[in-house]
């Protein structure tokens, strides 16, 4: 008899493979745009179980080379930030425009480019020359210029966190011109400029919660800190990420105040943070943050989705209160909300191979690795698709 492995029926049903995965199991080809597309919505330029960094970015460029269509890349960028909620790849998409189509590099840009990391990052790929360009040109600096005067003090605030490149690289090299004495004196602020150069603009041109911030800093006392932070004496509260305050917090007290004022989001990624500086020694703070992780609305507004919570109840410490430790498990629950409804039953097949322990965030080395690995998010979607459609399998 013929070889029955060879010579099997099913074989004349199934279509013949044409191409090796990474794993080097037998796959179809994608055509560039589905493959593009593909990798926009799932890449991380970080190393994974079979792909280095450099292999993903190399696929990438190899892809976009394939695809000669301008108005893809720019829905498909838009498409990565908005719906897929990457950062790396839409940008690396606007970047290739920038060389590629000038017009659509502008309108991407203005949907793709929405926080100060997103916009170092862009800067970063540009410098690197990867994409085409490696300097900025005329086109790019009016986009960052653009960006710079239209972003509001605290967003400019929150771009000045980190570093290679920082928010003063970009200001010295798309050079912006300032609307105004307040962006005039903000921009000298932010590039360490002695004051004298910022003229006409003085000190007092420094928009309020920049100046908030500097007395905070310089403040002598927690009370001080605390009283700026909670809007006392008739002025407004101070309102800045945590990283700006943390150097110069004097105490547990003050990190009280800037537990409360920070959102459901900041305070699910610092939970350790704020336990080492014993702000849940407050059972009533305990409380408070609890509530605050399990707020429904808030969920919902901010469209995190349940292994975004199961991460975080991996990586907080024993320390941690028990009913802080509950309402992770309770926001998970919450979070399957988010999990949309399809229009017909789908088969979830649940990809269970040694690789897939391997961590979600690819490896950064040390510090930058997650806890969380790639079968613990594939089970939780699953079963958060499961949920939501009871007549899948």
């Amino acid at each position: 008899m013929a070889n029955k492995t060879l010579f099997s029926s099913i074989k004349s049903i199934l279509p013949r493979t044409t191409v090796r995965n990474e794993a080097g199991g037998p796959a179809y080809s994608l055509d560039p745009k589905h493959a593009l597309a593909q990798l926009a919505a799932t890449g991380c330029f970080n190393g994974t179980f079979y792909a280095s960094a450099e292999t993903q970015l190399n696929t990438l460029k190899t892809l976009i080379d394939l695809v000669d269509d301008n108005d893809y890349l720019a829905r498909l960028a838009v498409y990565s930030r908005e719906r897929a909620c990457l950062k790396d790849m839409p940008t690396a998409l606007t970047a290739t425009l920038a060389a590629r189509d000038p017009i659509l590099f502008h309108q991407v840009f203005d949907r793709v480019i929405d926080n100060g990391r997103v916009l170092r990052t862009l800067f970063q790929m540009i410098r690197s020359g990867q994409f085409g360009k490696k300097s900025l040109s005329s086109s790019l600096q009016r986009a960052f210029q653009r960006w710079l005067n239209s972003a509001s003090p605290e967003k400019l605030l929150s771009a000045s966190i980190g570093h290679d490149p920082s928010l003063r690289d970009i200001l010295r090299m798309a050079r912006p011109t300032p609307k105004d004495n307040n962006r005039r004196a903000l921009f000298g602020w932010l590039t360490d400029k002695e004051q004298s150069k910022w003229a006409p603009a003085t000190e007092i041109d420094l928009p309020e919660q920049v100046r908030l911030l500097i007395e905070f800093r310089s403040a002598e006392t927690a009370e001080r800190q605390v009283a700026l932070l909670e809007g006392r004496e008739d002025r407004p509260a101070l309102h800045a990420r945590w990283d700006l305050l943390a150097d110069t917090a004097r105490g547990p007290q003050v990190w009280t105040a800037i537990a409360k004022s920070m959102g459901p989001q900041a305070l699910r990624m610092n939970l350790n943070t704020l336990q080492r500086h014993g702000v849940f020694q407050d059972s009533a703070m305990a409380g408070y943050v609890a509530a605050r992780l399990a707020d429904e609305n808030e969920i919902r507004r901010s469209r995190q989705f349940p292994y975004q919570y199961f991460a975080a109840y991996l990586n907080v410490s024993d320390e941690i209160p028990h009913e802080i430790r509950a309402s992770l498990h309770k926001a998970a629950e919450i979070a399957c909300g988010n999990v949309p409804e399809l229009p017909a039953p789908v088969v979830i097949g649940l990809d269970v191979s040694g690789s897939m322990q391997s961590p979600i965030t690819g490896c950064r080395g040390r510090g930058g690795t997650s806890k969380m690995r790639c079968v613990d998010v594939a089970a939780l979607v699953a079963a958060a698709i499961l949920r939501r459609n009871p007549d899948s399998v």
